[in-house]
């Protein structure tokens, strides 16, 4: 039996007054709609959210996706992905001999090396000093403005043995976060350029011979064993290999 169906007998048998099940029944209801305004609520604020992020994420992305469409600049984000993936050839320049390109390929940004941060390192220190005493006094620092008040306008440099463009920091962090969206969008010319890359910076130069060789071959069955026996092989000769080092 039911709350309602309950005080609906206690009524009828004299327990409970009409005015009071009228008073429970209005608080029951107030109660359901303030859950669901709640709810409304919530859902409102999970889709500005999501609409939020999804506009960042656009804005972040948008460079990557125009050039894409390009025919023209396509080809130079191809050389750009294979210059920078996998993601652990990138670095930052230690020195400005290394950093070929004095701007970001991305946003044209100016670059710097830890070279720049070394020969400045007293002056960084005694601004990081202060900014500290400052932010411990309570007072609010911004740290970036105070930053390119001393030195410009400058960002650290990523780049890769591979390439003379250089990324800032931040444009690396959308280019990598870009490729893995294109990634789960399915993108098969990207899907190939990551595998390809994979496999370069896997195999050796007389492996990756023989498996461009193979994959050359005109019968698919026969292609498709073996390419799987002779990737199982150099999968397998790369755990011998890594279990002799360790």
């Amino acid at each position: 039996m039911s709350l309602t169906s309950m005080e609906e007998a206690f009524k009828k048998s004299g327990l409970v007054s009409e005015k009071e099940v009228a008073k429970r029944e209005t608080a029951r209801k107030e109660k359901e709609q303030r859950v669901k305004e709640i709810e409304i609520k919530k859902e409102h604020h999970r889709e500005e959210e999501h609409r939020y992020y999804s506009q960042k994420m656009e804005e972040r992305f948008k460079p990557f996706d125009e050039r894409w469409k390009d025919p023209k600049k396509q080809k130079f984000l191809v050389h750009l992905l294979f210059a920078y993936i996998p993601f652990d050839v990138a670095r930052h320049p230690w020195t400005d001999r290394e950093l070929r390109e004095k701007k970001c390929c991305v946003c044209g940004q100016s670059l710097i090396s830890v070279q720049f941060i070394l020969k400045n390192s007293e002056k960084f220190f005694s601004i990081n000093l202060d900014q500290l005493r400052r932010s411990i006094a309570g007072e609010t620092v911004y740290a970036r403005k105070e930053f390119e008040k001393e030195f410009g306008d400058v960002v650290m440099a990523v780049v890769s043995p591979k390439s003379s463009a250089a990324f800032c920091t931040p444009c690396f962090r959308s280019f990598c976060d870009w490729l893995q969206n294109m990634l789960l969008r399915g993108n098969q010319q990207i899907q190939r350029i990551v595998k390809r890359r994979q496999l370069e910076s896997t195999l050796s130069p007389d492996q990756l011979k023989e498996y461009d060789a193979l994959i050359q071959l005109r019968d698919v069955k026969e292609r498709g064993k073996k390419v799987r026996e002779f990737l199982e092989k150099a999968i397998q000769k790369l755990e011998e290999d890594h279990q002799c080092v360790t």
